[in-house]
């Protein structure tokens, strides 16, 4: 073999001549082989050294005869198919074929027809693939060549893979494998890694993960790390299966960077794809569509019509869960054409069974159970079995809406295998559990519900405490109201709280920040986020003079490039924690009460919602008859109102008339019916749902007095929170603190608030205009022990609140910049507009202000809707000076809201401040 440093001192004809004579006795044929190894060795190891050493190459067969220009055109379509670029690859081979065959070289030609079994292959021309793939193994069993006719068979078998005919692949590989097992070494590694997927395939786990593992360690002893790294890939892939969701997402980003690194923009390009599908699966959505939309027109350019078709696939499914039906169904036509003319049995399901998926969503239960079945077929045909039981579940689900209760047992007979993934698992708990419930079966739709809890709480344990981990908890919420309904039909009020309670712990969980290894990051990484914050900071248009909030019209593309790319820092970084076991007993808050205070969950029951009362003395249930939906629209209109008064728009009717309509009547649903359970003490409010955007201080009784008049009123996120309480007052004047303050012309009372707090409280470091950056922030609240107070433009993200955002001056600080290093002040404090509102998706449960919380914050100050500079200035001015007085957030924050009361009694300019915390 030679090397490439062998080969770039060949510098002209004599030298190459001498080293012929020198090293290979005259024999050319001897170096072109020795080049041809070399080639083949870098093709598996760094696709950017092989493509050097390929120029190199050209140089020296440039002085040898053009006798031996075919060999390198093999090698130039050789580098062509490792490098994705399959058409060329095609073509090149054509032309050698066409050579060999005139000068009558019939074992040259045969091994030409080996390599184009794969080219054809990725470019949809399998009846081709497999007709070059027998010639050539009817000719190397004729000749007795045992081991080139195996290496046949094993890329006849990739053919098989492709086209689903799983069984024929793997009777191919088991051929090629009792040849190999003798010699042992790489061509052993490759056949068990194919052996491995079709495994995998058949949902045989244990054995592809042997497999994969092994083939891995025979190409990392050979020294070949780019095939090694294609291995722990497909590993990673089995722990995404086995519901290890974070290290495989970490494990692909690693391995993604890996291929670039090595040049392998094919490998690089699939990995994407696989990251799109996983998060699917974990309620990424918008980040599924980013990965698929982005790599199909690189498929389609490479001609690997297949991919292709998977990427359209995955953007389809990504749409139709962020409800854009138009789009997804664009996808999903593009990928069923492409996938009719690739004969791909598997991918032809998977298209079906996205279609009887878009039928159950719109209630067409009887076109979904045929759409499902046929879907079913295609995955028998291409002996999937992972994907049959995920067809069935869906035709089954279907026939129990249409009245077949034959279905249930059908459903139940599936639960007895023990080749089911916890999502299956769980999809199918949760489907008998709501076809009891509407039985009226509820002792039976209660057990089934809280299964699928154990298995939701299962597939949690394989996330980090993270966003990720928020998001996923948050669309499994819906299997706990279904099992605390249950309970509260029962009358086990106590056992549905202690449910509610652990339901909120896990969802509310901490987002413990991660310790990262110290591994350099790759400089186009870093560059790359940083381009990308410089492009989201060029949206910083208010949308009223004098207002905190701005106008979210930054790209959504650009948003979800910057969060993979923060993701995929993560993985390269180490990010070393993992999620804390869930609990096998959830404390009951009620126990950690003292006399007088007052504990409200406020759940939803069907379509109504009713009150959960926890006191020291124990726990009651109040149905509130009030349906959830009018609710949502109430709040909407409340919500509208205030910020229309806000922004100074004037309507026919009065705006403050109609708003103390609404909210005496929100008052009259929401609290009256539960007044005569409240004590003395703080009354605590769990904000969650809808409930999160109620600003229960300013609801008025009959008689126009505001509830927090009445109570002390405290917005908890968590019943964790109880337990730490009692840590005694705050002093924060001898605490770290810091104020953040980013003016412009549409914020002049932002300087004046910051120098205000500074006035008051002399110790806390000052970072105004320019000094107010992203980075600074981020390290301040990681270190301030006391305070952090954010004065600044926020911008809501309506669609996906992750990317909702404090703009400071150097760019936008979003949620997910909280994880690297977490809150250890006390007190956060977003003087922004609707910094604690959430977004429409992830059920209202997300919100600037609940990020802050979560990462660590014990208070968070945040707004509801859009305030006014000039009173943000006056509550701050208040709130501060109570906070150095008495040193307790909650009575400081009670303290600044009578005060703006007594300024103006419209609560639509101090209604909107609300405190997460206790």
């Amino acid at each position: 073999m030679m090397t490439p440093r062998d080969i770039a001192r060949v510098r002209s004809a004599p030298g190459l001549n001498r080293l012929i004579e020198q090293r290979y006795e005259g024999d050319t044929g001897a170096l072109v082989m020795a080049i041809d190894r070399g080639l083949t060795s870098l093709l598996r190891t760094d696709l950017q050294r092989a493509g050097r050493y390929l120029s190199h190459a050209e140089r020296c067969f440039g002085w040898l005869p053009k006798s031996w220009q075919p060999r390198l055109t093999a090698m130039r379509a050789r580098h062509a198919y490792y490098a994705g670029q399959f058409m060329r690859a095609r073509e090149l081979y054509g032309k050698v074929l066409a050579q060999y065959e005139r000068r009558k070289e019939r074992a040259a030609a045969a091994r030409i027809r080996r390599a184009l079994i794969e080219v054809n292959m990725y470019v949809g021309r399998y009846d081709e693939a497999l007709a070059q793939g027998r010639r050539a193994l009817r000719y190397f069993s004729r000749c007795g060549s045992e081991t080139e006719a195996a290496q046949v068979m094993t890329n006849i078998g990739n053919v098989y893979h492709r086209l689903d005919r799983n069984r024929d692949a793997l009777r191919m590989y088991d051929k090629a494998r009792a040849v190999f097992a003798r010699r042992g070494g790489v061509p052993l590694a490759i056949v068990d890694y194919n052996r491995a997927n079709i495994y995998a395939n058949l949902n045989d786990l244990r054995q592809a993960k042997e497999l994969y593992r092994a083939a891995a360690q025979r190409y990392e002893r050979a020294g070949m790390e780019l095939a090694g790294a294609q291995a722990r890939y497909s590993l990673a892939y089995l722990l995404f299966l086995e519901d290890a969701f974070s290290r495989a997402l970490q494990t692909f980003e690693r391995i993604h960077e890996t291929f670039l690194r090595l040049g392998d923009q094919r490998s690089a390009a699939v990995t994407q794809l696989d990251l799109a599908e996983i998060n699917l699966r974990v309620n990424q959505y918008g980040s599924a569509v980013l990965a698929a939309e982005t790599v199909a027109p690189l498929f389609g350019s490479l001609g690997m019509r297949y991919e292709e078709g998977k990427a359209h696939l995955f953007a389809a499914e990504g749409h139709m869960a962020m409800r854009n039906p138009a789009r997804a169904a664009r996808h999903l036509n593009v990928a069923a054409r492409i996938f009719d003319r690739e004969h791909n049995d598997l991918w032809r399901g998977m298209t079906t069974q996205l279609k009887a998926l878009l039928a159950m969503s719109r209630g067409r239960f009887a076109q979904a159970e045929q759409t499902a079945q046929q879907a079913q077929q295609w995955f028998r045909r291409s002996d999937d079995r992972r994907r049959q039981i995920d067809a069935r579940i869906i035709a089954w689900h279907a026939a129990l809406r249409l009245g077949r209760p034959s279905a249930v047992a059908a459903l139940k007979r599936l639960l007895r295998q023990t080749d089911l993934t916890s999502l299956q698992r769980f999809s199918i708990h949760e489907i008998l559990g709501e076809h009891y419930f509407r039985q009226q079966q509820i002792e039976k739709a209660l057990s089934h519900f809280q299964q699928a809890i154990t298995l939701a709480e299962k597939m949690l344990s394989g996330l980090r405490e993270d966003e990720i981990r928020f998001f996923f908890a948050a669309n499994k919420y819906h299997v706990y109201a279904r099992a605390v309904e249950c309970l509260l039909i029962l009358r086990r009020v106590k056992a549905s709280w202690l449910l509610s309670m652990r339901a909120l712990s896990l969802i509310n969980s901490p987002m413990v920040p991660t310790q990262r290894l110290r591994r350099q990051l790759p400089g186009n990484l870093i560059d790359d986020i940083n381009r990308l914050r410089r492009a989201l900071n060029q949206v910083r248009r208010p949308s009223h003079v004098g207002s905190r909030g701005t106008t979210a019209e930054v790209s959504s593309t650009l948003e979800q490039r910057l969060w993979a790319r923060e993701r995929r820092a993560r993985a390269l970084v180490g990010m070393t924690t993992t999620a804390r076991q869930t609990r096998g007993k959830t404390p009951d808050p009620t126990s950690r009460l003292k006399p007088g205070e007052t504990l409200v969950n406020y759940v939803t029951m069907s379509d109504e919602i009713g009150a959960q009362v926890g006191t020291s003395e124990g726990v009651r249930f109040v149905p509130l008859h009030v349906k959830a939906e009018e609710l949502e629209l109430m709040l909407r209109k409340v919500h509208f109102i205030c910020e229309q008064t806000v922004h100074g728009v004037r309507g026919r009717m009065s705006p403050r008339d109609a708003l103390r309509d609404y909210l005496r009547h929100l008052y009259g649903q929401l609290v009256l019916p539960l007044e005569e359970m409240f004590g003395s003490g703080p009354l605590m409010i769990f904000a969650e749902g809808p409930v999160m955007q109620v600003p229960f201080a300013v609801l008025p009784d009959e008689s126009g007095v505001y509830l927090s008049a009445k109570c002390e009123i405290r917005l908890l996120a968590s019943p964790d929170v109880i337990g730490r309480r009692g840590r005694g007052r705050i002093r924060f004047e001898r605490r770290r603190n810091a104020v953040f303050a980013v003016p412009s012309p549409s914020l002049p009372q932002v300087r004046r608030e910051a120098a205000t707090i500074l006035e008051l409280f002399p110790n806390a470091e000052s970072f105004t205009g320019e000094a107010a950056t992203a980075e600074a922030l981020q390290s301040r609240i990681a270190d301030c022990k006391g305070f952090v107070h954010i004065a600044t433009h926020a911008a809501r993200s309506s669609e996906n609140p992750l990317f909702s955002r404090l703009l400071m001056a150097d760019g936008p600080f979003f949620p997910f910049d909280l994880h690297s290093r977490g809150v250890t002040a006390e007190l956060v404090v977003l003087s922004g507009c609707q910094t604690a509102a959430p977004g429409l998706y992830y059920d209202n449960a997300f919100s600037l202000a609940k990020a802050f919380h979560q990462a660590g914050a014990r208070y968070v100050l945040a707004s509801l809707w859009p305030v006014s500079d000039r009173l943000t200035m006056m509550f701050m001015r208040q709130f501060y000076n109570a906070l150095k007085t008495d040193s307790d957030p909650s009575l400081a924050w009670r303290g600044s809201v009578n005060a703006l009361l007594r300024e103006t009694d419209d609560p639509a300019f101090w209604g909107a401040f609300v405190l997460l915390g206790a």
